[in-house]
């Protein structure tokens, strides 16, 4: 007599398997956004620490070429040599209240220091990519500059202090430039968790500094002189700094 054995049940049914993939499906929906915001809020971060190093190694460079003076400076015109080196002052009296950029394109005056030294809203582009795609879009310009007799030729005048500006942007950020926040209302864009774009309206790093030659014998005079916040607040006169 043969004796039957009992089936076995081997896998998954067809609704055990529908189900599964439902169960899957609804665990990519919930933790997939996450994922996302992670990658593009870390692309961000990453954008904006280089662009601060970009406004700081500007700012670094400038400060050190200040100090310098005009030593060193082939030419008959020291004052002009040094300003070549340094941006334009915009005239105001508050770095804050300097106007963005106003051109989509980069100024056709960048020399090799980044800047054009002749247009303060002018803007050039730094890459930091292999491929030589440029990536950030820098602004440079100075307030408030005291002068005086250049040592090797006291015919000519210096710039020996002055409050220095930095604005690093989005290279995509100046394809519009009427759309840049202006003047005091400029800042950082804020950065935190995002799945999406920067604030293209505003930089991604700002440096605001005074720099101050402090070699001269009239240093302490015109530190006295420059306002004292970035505002363009405080700061002496030329009666009350007269005894520095």
């Amino acid at each position: 007599m043969t004796r039957k054995l009992p089936l076995v049940a081997a896998g998954f049914t067809l609704v055990e398997a529908l189900v599964a993939v439902v169960m899957l499906g609804i665990t990519i929906a919930v933790v997939a956004p996450g994922i996302f915001v992670a990658i593009a809020s870390r692309e961000q971060s990453q954008q904006a620490e280089q662009a601060l190093a970009i406004a700081q190694a500007q700012a670094d460079r400038i400060r050190i070429d200040l100090q310098i003076g005009t030593s060193g400076l082939t030419g008959t015109n020291p004052q002009v040599n040094l300003l070549d080196q340094i941006p334009q002052d915009s005239g105001d009296s508050s770095i804050r209240a300097v106007a963005a950029p106003d051109s989509s394109t980069a100024s056709s005056g960048c020399n090799s220091f980044n800047l054009d030294p002749n247009n303060y809203r002018a803007w050039c582009a730094v890459s930091l990519n292999s491929d030589g795609t440029s990536a950030f879009a820098v602004q440079t310009f100075r307030t408030n500059t005291q002068f005086e007799p250049a040592a090797d030729d006291p015919s000519q005048s210096v710039p020996v202090a002055f409050w220095l500006g930095v604005r690093v942007y989005q290279i995509a950020a100046l394809q519009n430039p009427g759309s840049l926040a202006q003047g005091t209302a400029i800042q950082p864009a804020a950065l935190g968790l995002t799945s999406g774009a920067v604030n293209l309206t505003q930089p991604l790093a700002v440096i605001y500094m005074p720099v101050v030659r402090p070699d001269l014998a009239g240093s302490n005079q015109v530190n006295c002189l420059l306002p004292a916040t970035p505002e363009g607040t405080g700061g002496g006169t030329s009666t009350s700094c007269a005894s520095y």
